[in-house]
């Protein structure tokens, strides 16, 4: 290269202004979709696991209330053998 005159960086400076333009154009849709698929798949995960949560919620309330219900039959049992012992 004589002096004065540098290299080009990147493939777009050697291309025509107009075609580089639309290479350019057509990256940054390239990576707009690739980030637009990332949303959606990361919003659905989201979506499972805010299913997946509530699951476990209503699983550990019905066991909270199962509990409850066996605490009450064994003081009712308790009371029952020490009206009849």
């Amino acid at each position: 290269m004589s002096p004065g005159i540098s290299a080009p960086r990147n493939r777009a400076e050697t291309l025509e202004p107009s075609l580089a333009s639309h290479l350019l154009m057509v990256s940054a849709i390239e990576l707009r979709d690739r980030q637009t698929g990332t949303e959606v798949r990361l919003a659905t995960e989201l979506v499972a696991v805010a299913g997946a949560v509530r699951e476990v919620r209503d699983l550990l309330r019905e066991d909270r209330g199962l509990r409850d219900r066996v605490d009450d039959h064994e003081r009712r049992l308790s009371a029952v053998e020490r009206g009849a012992g």
